[in-house]
């Protein structure tokens, strides 16, 4: 068994241990979000990084700019790229050191949205023909994985619909790393194709099909989600600690006498953030424009704190890794109903929870283009200074 496959196995028999450390992304003149494809974040200095030898030197040219960067001692480096408009036609980023020079094509410029959480980020139309493999493995039916039917669909055929526009339209990109559903080329950036789509994250898939055929700018989604996954699993253990809420409400629970706080479930055998060591923390500082999240009905994996509490933390966390100040969060509703009520109370800006009242409450609602309406009534006015268009019911040309 080579070594991809045995990483696949470990990955689907042991889902709650750490599994490959974020370095098989980072190693190189530039981690892997760096790639043919991608899309730059518009209107913001855009973050270009790596590492090369101690001390050496980098230079990196994109369109008229050039910026050259030295390596720290442990031969990190990174440079700035002054802020841009959108570019809607390709072009090229050299990127070069004292011994390589890389060229990455086809590279736009425009909206960059990080989707998150667990498996209703990371579901597409259909699973994976890997997952189907490995799951016929468990059940001990090898033969099954190769009907087309096993396992079914994951969408309805309206959100078929929307992620089928997305196909040859240019200006729409994807970047995603998940367990049972689409992994970019060395989880870079790829264009959305007739080969790919039905396991393009179904949910970031229709936010981006809706999000740029109305701002008519480039749109890239980058996808980092697991299925089955606790809150803490995705937030840094400092972040978690030493956010003041958190802290709060730990103090006022052991004062109260119960339980010691403590990590509980998958959580507790993984240990804080081991997923957001392995598919955020090589994604960090790449601009964004915002983030989306999908995960709850997990939990949080943490005795001693509520929703307010983990979701705080998460969001200041990862904000604060960004260091791009109080970028817009939008998440699914699965939580209490006075979740973002009280988010506000604790000052924290800019987070808004998708009200799907009315919709599918299924675990995994079918109806994904409905989901991503409601996030986009989120980020529009936070991110866009106006409601967002209401979509009507794609029409629909039967099954695929």
């Amino acid at each position: 068994m080579n070594k991809r496959m045995m990483q696949i196995v470990l990955g689907w028999l042991l889902p709650a241990c750490a599994m490959a450390g974020p370095n098989e992304e980072m190693a190189g003149l530039t981690p892997a979000i760096f790639s043919d494809h991608m899309v730059l974040q518009r209107q913001v200095a855009v973050p270009v990084w790596g590492t090369t030898e101690p001390g050496g030197a980098v230079t990196v040219r994109f369109m008229s700019q050039t910026k050259t960067a030295k390596a720290d001692d442990k031969g990190k480096w990174m440079a700035k790229l002054d802020e841009m408009e959108a570019v809607s036609q390709p072009q090229e980023m050299t990127i070069k050191d004292a011994s390589r020079t890389i060229t990455f094509t086809d590279v736009l410029v425009g909206d960059v949205w990080l989707g998150s959480g667990q498996s209703n980020m990371e579901f597409g139309w259909t699973f994976s023909d890997e997952f189907k493999v490995r799951r016929a493995a468990k059940e001990n039916a090898p033969e099954r994985a190769r009907d087309p039917d096993y396992m079914g669909g994951c969408v309805d055929e309206q959100t078929m619909e929307v992620l089928r526009r997305a196909i040859g339209n240019p200006p729409i990109r994807v970047s995603a790393k998940t367990r049972d559903h689409l992994t970019t080329p060395n989880t870079g950036w790829a264009r959305v194709t007739e080969e790919n789509v039905k396991t393009l994250p179904a949910l970031a898939g229709c936010i981006a099909v809706y999000l740029q055929e109305e701002i008519k700018v480039p749109v890239g989604i980058i996808v980092r989600a697991v299925s089955s996954t606790h809150t803490m699993r995705w937030v840094p253990k400092e972040g978690f600690l030493d956010d003041p809420v958190v802290q709060k409400q730990i103090a006022a629970y052991k004062a109260s006498g119960a339980p010691a706080p403590t990590l509980t479930g998958t959580s507790a055998r993984a240990g804080f953030g081991n997923l957001y060591r392995e598919y955020i923390e090589p994604v960090r500082p790449y601009a964004l424009r915002g983030f989306l999240w999908d995960q709850g009905e997990q939990g949080i994996g943490y005795r001693g704190v509520d929703w307010t509490a983990a979701m705080h933390a998460l969001v200041t966390s990862w904000r604060a890794a960004w260091g791009q100040g109080v970028l817009p969060w939008s998440a699914t509703d699965h939580y209490p109903n006075e979740l973002e009520a009280k988010l506000a109370e604790t000052k924290i800006r800019n987070v808004r929870i998708a009200q799907t009242d009315g919709l599918s409450r299924a675990l995994h609602p079918l109806n994904k283009w409905q989901y991503a309406q409601k996030h986009l009534d989120n980020i529009f006015p936070i991110t866009y200074g106006r409601p967002a268009p209401q979509w009507t019911m794609p029409p629909t040309k039967g099954k695929d």
